[in-house]
């Protein structure tokens, strides 16, 4: 659960750039939004199966 509010946090972060690139701060913001922002998806693809969900070793 708290892997998931750290993910949830830095999508905000990201909108908060983007939002603050069309706010006049510039490319920069919006270069730091796109970091923030693959930085959620790679954490959002990356998430593993809790170990009660994952089958047995076989050894």
């Amino acid at each position: 659960m708290q892997n998931h509010v750290v993910t949830l946090i830095i999508l905000v972060i990201a909108l908060a750039f983007y939002f603050a690139g069309y706010s006049g701060i510039g490319n920069i913001a919006f270069i730091v939004g796109g970091l923030f922002e693959l930085w959620f998806w790679i954490r959002l693809r990356s998430e593993k199966t809790p170990k009660s969900a994952e089958p047995p070793d076989k050894y």
